[in-house]
């Protein structure tokens, strides 16, 4: 069965995310195609096959599998139908749109008649779209009927495989077990019983197996795949196989067969046992019993002292896969020295290291590590707060070539090369001294959420590899908190880079990316720098819902051709001497929905020199949407057009080219060649009720049209010169056409603010709005 989303649903979701409205799916359609193939590709684009449609249902149950997964369930009971039905089909009425299709081998549905019941019938569409439960509004946790748990339980029995196979290997036996051994009948040879494992599934042999061989050589096979039985019991299967070669197969059940050799067979007294064994642990596990029980361990937490031995470290990290403490400075004077104790240790993935800074402790030296992996060691602290000693000693960075350490005026605190650093699980604050906080060269590293390091005393964090940051803190920096250089990759989703470039690099930004890099900013804030907010430069940034208000030179800047910005929903409020977006040098924002503005006036708010930005009819100056205010708020002539500082794209509609007012009134250019015009006119004349006036002259336009389209005049008397007195009823006829005017009134002699009749007027008031074409 094959089953999509449509091209149609997923710009659907797409809307309503971007609207930030609830997206109602409420339909399942069913119908019977003739000619379908349930196992073809179903195309994207496919609609609904109103011809062949066989019944409609709402939807009956909704359910949330996680944030990005929902499933609609309808329950076909026993008295709906009769129909059969191949094509399935999950529909938004509300929007008219096709959200899914689903193609499956042509189902009967019957109904209950003549004491024979009908079948009853549940249909699931799982839909995953990202933030697909916030967009629907679901909430509640599915029913088990609404899940189909066979590939989650197929997924179980895999993973169980994998893991015994990964423990001791792909095909491994115990002692003796499935052992070839020859017996005292000529060409006849036992299989001893016993337990073995083939591509990580368990058999057993219960008791001992006899084959024979009638000519040499030949090997033994031993098959295994996982099948269950009438009374849904599954397990694992084998057969004992004599053959000269055996591949493994999948049957016509799409049950997959696994194969491993156990013996060659090349005389009737000749076996060679080919069976692989696990690698003993009897030993270690022994030592490890004994070290554990010498007072200075237990089995939940196995602490490292100085005295012990890195073998006695490894054998238990590897055996029992628990939490090894090291105490900084009971145990280490630094962090630099613990880690490189923990040289040759190799904890395979299954034990934690971590290292604690202790309550009280201040910080004597920087860590310097090169060409080392440590994923699996973690730095915590007692104190909520970690600071440094006065005589603090930084990073080692020498013997590391310039171009890959970068700028480093001032020893950082934590450095790699070519190194996986360590979770940093703490609060460091460096009080604005020293240099950067974490400075990598072709490196790696993790920082816990909510933990970093703060008022570094240059940068924050200099990455030049790859980082994982999310939640992460490095505010109060005195130069930037985030720069990023030479195709590197960061993951900073909600971290905060509050208060940067307090005193140094204030020509430069809170967050920086250089060179090729790919920064995810979403949700990010990077307030009050005392440069730019964010600066990209060949790079492309997320930074949709990040917020860098208050910064002194400007918001958000597009530095340079291949810079992409992506700032949907954003904040740049009350920036700087520059601009809350720029974009310079082919560089791209898109800043939909953003909330825009500077300390003065909206002028300069958007700066183009070179570049392009993107905006919608959310993105607002000051509070103000719309058009008038985009072009009033930047450099731009005009919407959706390239001019000589390049291009604003105003999403939602066509563009203003040109807005302008002249004596004779106001006047909007479209870029697709529309124009509006707005005029106030006064005509004095004397003219009494129910009078007709003679031929009018309308007034002359603010602006000439290729074509008009459409006049609009609205017209009141009033019974003094100069549009004074009361205001009197008026018809008007007008016929606006090239080179003529044909315009007349007719006074009704009403007042329309009271009740005065016979009125004459001494003048008209008119209102006109043309629309036509301008090129």
């Amino acid at each position: 069965m094959a089953s999509i989303i449509t091209i149609a649903g997923e710009k659907l979701f797409a809307a309503k995310a971007q609207a930030n409205e609830q997206l109602d799916i409420d339909t399942f359609i069913f119908a019977n195609v003739p000619g379908q193939d349930a196992t073809a590709p179903i195309s994207r684009e496919e609609g609904l096959p109103s011809n062949y449609i066989v019944h409609q249902q709402i939807v009956q149950q909704v359910g949330r599998i996680n944030d990005n997964v929902v499933v609609y369930s309808t329950v076909l009971d026993s008295v709906t139908g009769p129909f059969e039905f191949n094509w399935v089909g999950l529909y938004s009425s509300v929007n008219n749109t096709l959200v899914a299709i689903n193609h499956i081998p042509t189902t009967p549905k019957t109904v209950t008649a003549d004491g024979v019941a009908g079948n009853t019938l549940n249909r699931n569409f799982g839909i995953e779209y990202s933030g697909i439960a916030d967009l629907t509004g679901i909430d509640v946790a599915p029913e088990t009927w609404q899940l189909d748990f066979t590939s989650r339980l197929s997924g179980v029995d895999k993973l169980i495989q994998n893991l015994a196979s990964d423990i001791n290997g792909k095909n491994w036996f115990i002692g003796d077990g499935f052992k070839v051994v020859e017996r005292s009948t000529l060409n006849s040879f036992k299989v001893l019983a016993g337990t073995g494992y083939v591509n990580g599934l368990r058999v057993e042999l219960l008791e001992d197996h006899i084959i024979a061989v009638e000519d040499y050589p030949k090997g033994v096979y031993l098959e295994a795949w996982f099948d269950g039985d009438a009374s849904s019991v599954w397990q694992p299967r084998f057969n004992i196989n004599i053959s000269n070669n055996l591949d493994e197969f999948t049957d016509e059940h799409d049950k997959k067969h696994y194969i491993t050799k156990i013996a060659e067979i090349n005389q009737y007294n000749n076996v060679q046992d080919l069976r692989k064994k696990p690698t003993s642990t009897e030993a270690i596990k022994n030592e490890i019993d004994s070290h554990i029980n010498d007072g200075k361990h237990n089995a939940n937490s196995i602490g490292y002292r100085i005295g012990d031995s890195l073998d006695d470290l490894q054998r238990a990290a590897m055996v029992y896969e628990k939490t090894i403490n090291i105490k900084i400075p009971t145990d280490f004077s630094d962090l630099n020295e613990a880690l490189n104790s923990l040289s040759g240790v190799s904890t395979s993935g299954k034990t934690e290291i971590v290292i604690k800074i202790e309550s009280g402790h201040r910080l004597t030296k920087g860590i310097s590590q090169h060409g080392r992996d440590f994923s699996d060691v973690r730095i915590v602290s007692d104190d909520e707060i970690v600071y440094l000693d006065n005589d603090f000693v930084g990073a080692d960075t020498s013997n590391v070539p310039s171009g890959i350490l970068g700028e480093t005026p001032r020893a950082p605190l934590i450095f790699g090369y070519r190194t996986k650093l360590p979770t940093l699980d703490c609060i460091i604050d460096m009080e604005n001294n020293h240099g950067t906080g974490i400075q990598m060269a072709e490196a790696e590293c993790v920082v816990s959420q909510g933990k970093g390091i703060i008022n570094a005393g240059f940068r924050g964090i200099q990455v030049h590899g790859r980082a994982n940051i999310y939640g992460a803190n490095f505010s109060g920096s005195s130069g930037i908190g985030l720069r990023m250089q030479q195709a590197s990759s960061c993951n900073a989703r909600s971290a905060i880079f509050d208060n940067c470039c307090k005193t140094l690099e204030q020509t430069n930004s809170s967050i920086y990316a250089s060179r090729g890099c790919i920064l995810e900013f979403r949700g990010g804030s990077a307030k009050n720098s005392g440069g730019f907010g964010l600066i990209a430069r060949r790079s492309l940034v997320n930074a949709d819902d990040a917020d860098v208000s208050g910064a002194a030179k400007g918001g958000i800047f597009a530095e340079s051709q291949g810079a992409n910005v992506s700032f949907s929903n954003g904040n740049a409020l009350n920036c700087g001497s520059s601009s809350a977006i720029y974009a310079a040098a082919g560089g791209v924002i898109c800043a939909y929905a953003a909330k825009l503005s500077r300390p003065s006036a909206p002028q300069a708010t958007i700066n183009l020199n070179g570049g392009q930005i993107w905006v919608n009819a959310g993105t607002a100056i000051d509070g103000v949407t719309g058009e008038e205010i985009i072009i009033q708020s930047s450099n731009a002539k005009y919407l959706n057009a390239f001019f000589e500082r390049g291009c604003i794209i105003f999403n939602d509609g066509v563009g203003t080219f040109e807005i302008g007012e002249n004596e004779l009134g106001k006047f909007e250019k479209k870029s697709n060649g529309q124009l509006k015009i707005w005029t106030t006119n006064v005509i004095n004349l004397d003219l009494g009720p129910e009078q007709w006036s003679g031929q009018l002259q309308l007034p002359d336009l603010p602006h000439p049209f290729l074509n008009i389209n459409n006049v609009e005049i609205s017209v009141v008397g009033r019974t003094q010169v100069d549009a004074g007195g009361y205001r009197v009823a008026v018809s008007s006829w007008h016929r606006l056409v090239p080179n003529t005017n044909e315009f007349k009134v007719k006074n009704e002699g009403v007042e329309l603010s009271g009740d005065g009749q016979n009125m004459a007027i001494k003048c008209i008031e008119m209102r006109m709005s043309v629309e036509g074409t301008w090129r």
